[in-house]
């Protein structure tokens, strides 16, 4: 099914391009639809594809002794999968933490695509830079104390969803449970409450008791 070329330049990563090019992604390109918990993929099989989030959310996480550990939260306009083709096998878990709608396209062809438009290789780029900034940030955040971990995460999340399309347009509010939090943070979840109720307290943390939006106080 070829996709009507306003809704793929609505992914930061096809902006400016004309609607010839957009229909010629299109072509070599599917839509696929998932729901919360599927799996997209793992490292137990051969995944040669690269996908671009439209809608929902998608977690890419290890396990470690049989826990989960989570290392992003990928939020629409965002790029994963396989970047690599010479590695085929994924080295971690691609998961919808949402219902999920995703762009998919085969490597070769996607870099093929790519090549072909520097202005889409240099968003590429961007795209990876931006994210191996915020994975150091989070192992620097990492070794801070839980309530570091929590304000850090919720800040992280806010400023991912802010930097894309769909963010900078639709001004929602950020919800983040505290089972997600435990799950991003690598805290448990009684720590998690525990934490927050303190951040409320000495007003670092303002949850709005309606709509269930967290804001970060700033300090000065």
């Amino acid at each position: 099914m070829i996709k009507e070329p306003t809704v793929l330049k609505d992914i930061d990563i096809y902006a400016g391009l004309t609607d010839e090019e957009i229909v010629c992604i299109a072509k070599n390109s599917h839509d696929k639809s998932l729901n919360k918990n599927n799996l997209i993929y793992s490292p137990f099989e051969e995944n040669s594809n690269i996908y671009v989030l439209k809608k929902g959310e998608v977690q890419l996480y290890h396990t470690i002794k049989d826990k989960k550990v989570v290392f992003d939260v990928l939020t629409p306009g965002s790029v994963f999968g396989c970047l690599d083709p010479s590695q085929l096998i994924p080295n971690h878990f691609a998961e919808c933490s949402r219902g999920a709608f995703l762009c998919v396209t085969p490597v070769k062809e996607y870099i093929e695509i790519v090549k072909a438009r520097p202005e889409m290789m240099l968003r590429f780029i961007q795209k990876i830079a931006e994210r191996l900034r915020d994975y150091e940030k989070k192992l620097e955040a990492s070794s801070g104390s839980a309530s570091d971990k929590i304000l850090y995460e919720i800040k992280r999340v806010k400023e991912k969803r802010s930097r894309n399309f769909f963010g900078k347009i639709f001004q929602m509010p950020l919800r983040m449970t505290h089972e997600h939090l435990a799950v991003l943070t690598g805290l448990n979840r009684v720590t998690v409450t525990r934490t927050i109720d303190e951040l409320k307290k000495t007003n670092k943390l303002i949850i709005d008791e309606k709509t269930g939006g967290m804001e970060l106080i700033e300090e000065n």
